[in-house]
């Protein structure tokens, strides 16, 4: 029970990092991590409609063991990085070094890596380029302050692998060239330099993403270029990440039906 309760939450606190539009200024926090872990998981996008005259609007959402069936043209891999998952929790909270801090004090402090200021003041002026208000604000507008995460790591090789045969592939071939970036969790990427390049949705191949050298993100999302025509068919996808300091990351996402 005790491991559930921390899984719950620090997956609540870590997508509560997530950018979004609050009333009032706007300051960022920055959460810096090295990538420690990897996860893979199934995601969907589904279709919102409009909203206030924007058209074709979609959210990610990701799939459930229960409801494990999705449609390919609508399937995102997910591939989230980090330092902290709750094995690290709990073996800290165990150990002479911990002092009792709270679970959010030791996700917003005690398990962040080094901040990169010229990162962050990149992202911050990405950030406000992008929203209709300032960061700045007056004294009678008050300050809300929004954390955000973002990863130190740089990404040397990426390969993804299929449990079942996809494309004419054998299970456990690399399937690479048929997939193509999605989105990230802030909408823009690091190169091996830490310049920000802002990311449009479906505009970069893997080998245009890993050519780069970039530093890794929260989350990557990818999709299929096109259908596989092994559909329908039940698959987990395995992610390999290995990263310019030699440490290999990986992880196999629950099982998923693509379907039609």
């Amino acid at each position: 029970m005790k491991y559930t309760l921390i899984t719950i939450l620090i997956l609540a606190l870590l997508f509560s990092c997530k950018d979004k539009y609050i009333p009032g200024g706007i300051d960022y926090f920055y959460l810096p991590r090295e990538c420690k872990i990897l996860g893979a998981s199934n995601a969907f996008l589904k279709d919102e409609g409009s909203f206030l005259g924007l058209e074709g609007l979609y959210s990610i959402n990701r799939i459930t063991n229960e409801e494990n069936s999705v449609k390919v043209e609508n399937y995102l891999l997910d591939i989230y990085t980090s330092n902290v998952n709750p094995e690290i929790i709990e073996a800290y909270m165990s150990s002479p070094d911990y002092k009792g801090e709270s679970l959010i004090q030791l996700i917003d402090s005690v398990f962040l890596d080094e901040h990169d200021f010229d990162m962050e003041r990149q992202m911050s002026r990405y950030l406000e380029s992008k929203s209709s208000l300032s960061s700045s604000s007056t004294a009678t507008d008050g300050v809300n302050l929004v954390p955000l995460e973002y990863r130190l790591s740089e990404i040397k090789d990426l390969k993804i692998y299929s449990t079942s045969s996809l494309f004419g592939e054998k299970a456990g071939r690399p399937l690479n060239r048929y997939f193509q970036i999605y989105s990230t969790s802030n909408g823009f990427v690091f190169d091996r330099n830490k310049q920000l390049i802002p990311l449009k949705n479906k505009e970069w191949s893997l080998g245009k993403y890993l050519s780069i050298a970039p530093i890794a993100s929260v989350d990557l999302f990818l999709c299929f270029k096109s259908a596989p025509p092994e559909l329908p068919i039940d698959t987990r996808m395995v992610v390999e990440m290995e990263l310019a300091n030699g440490e290999i990351l990986r992880d196999s996402s629950a099982l998923v039906r693509l379907l039609k």
